[in-house]
Parts: C-alpha cells; structure tokens; sequence
C-alpha cells in the first residue's frame, strides 16, 4: 500500500512538471484523446441511434482536427461568461446596498479572470498550466512526504 501511494505521488509530480514543461503539447494530446472517444462513443451509439452516432462522430473528427481552435473558443466563452457573472454580481451587491470590500473581491476577480481570457488567451493558458503543474508538484510532494515519514 505504501510503495503504490509512493508511485502516485511521483506521478503528480511527474504530470506536473510535464504540465509546466509541455504546455501546448498537452492540449493537442488532451484535444485528440477526447476526439477519440467521442469517435468510439459515435461508432458504438451508431447501431442504436445513427443521427445520434453521426454527429459523435463528427463533433469527434472536428475535435481531432481542430482541437486547438475550440479551446480558444472555450476561453473565449468561459471568460465572457465570468466577466458577465462578475459584473451581474456588483450589481446585484449595489442593488442589496450590501457592499463590502470582502464582498466584492469575488466579483471584481471573476472579472479580471474572465479578461484574461478573452483579451490574453496564450498568458491565460501559460498560467493555467503553470498553476496546475505547481499545484500538483505540491500535492506529490507532500503526499510522497507523508508517505515517507507518517506512514509506517
């Protein structure tokens, strides 16, 4: 039990310094692996629903070829859709007369967010992988600590 929480906690650390290190070539990974089984998902619906496995299918292809066009579009919505949740939030404070500068960190957060990924997409991407990769080197570490020194 011991040596396998060892090995996963060298996987995260492994996986995140890949993260930090391979940043766009992840995305094409992730990007073909998720075309792929949207494909099989298509192929395997196609004897029970054709329209429905057509279009798995498709939506599979287009994944695959255009992989790293949809996750600018996915950036695009995402932050349109914080910055339009963070500023319905302030109005919603100012209709409440309910403003506080804790209460409004949120909100004003969601906003600068939400621009940078419409306005800064490749910095956006950059430090969301940089965040991540960090994120899970800390969470190998102290897991492979706490396997070394607590667990016997």
């Amino acid at each position: 039990m011991k040596y396998r929480n060892i090995i996963t906690a060298i996987g995260y650390m492994v996986m995140g310094l890949l993260c930090i290190i391979f940043k766009e070539e992840i995305i094409k990974i992730g990007c073909t692996i998720f075309g792929i089984i949207l494909i099989i998902e298509g192929v395997l619906l196609f004897y029970g629903n054709k329209i429905y496995g057509i279009i798995m299918i498709a939506i599979g292809i287009i994944m695959i070829i255009f992989g790293f066009a949809i996750t600018k579009i996915v950036l695009y919505v995402v932050g349109a859709l914080l910055i339009f949740y963070g500023i319905s939030n302030i109005v919603l404070l100012f209709k409440q007369k309910a403003i506080s500068i804790k209460l409004l960190l949120m909100p004003i957060g969601q906003i600068l967010i939400g621009s940078c990924f419409v306005f800064y997409q490749a910095l956006s991407i950059e430090w969301m992988f940089y965040i991540i990769g960090a994120l899970l080197i800390i969470e190998g570490l102290i897991a492979l600590l706490i396997n070394l020194i607590i667990v016997k």
